[in-house]
């Protein structure tokens, strides 16, 4: 079974940051023009459809306490 992002305190720290960066308006959800910026910045270029797919497959509302 795999863990999910609160498994251990390293991994729910990195998910955060992840999140914190993808989440460019600070609006606690990451939409598909915040997830491709994000990816091009990290060098990763991803299909318009595979952004989408990724965006509702994945309920990326806050799960991270927001820090400051």
């Amino acid at each position: 079974m795999r863990a999910g992002p609160g498994a251990d305190p390293d991994r729910r720290q990195r998910w955060a940051a992840l999140f914190e960066q993808l989440d460019a308006n600070r609006d606690g959800r990451v939409d598909a023009h915040e997830l491709r910026r994000g990816l091009a910045r990290l060098g990763m270029h991803a299909a318009s459809d595979a952004e989408q797919a990724a965006v509702k497959a994945v309920n990326m509302s806050v799960v991270f306490p927001r820090h400051g």
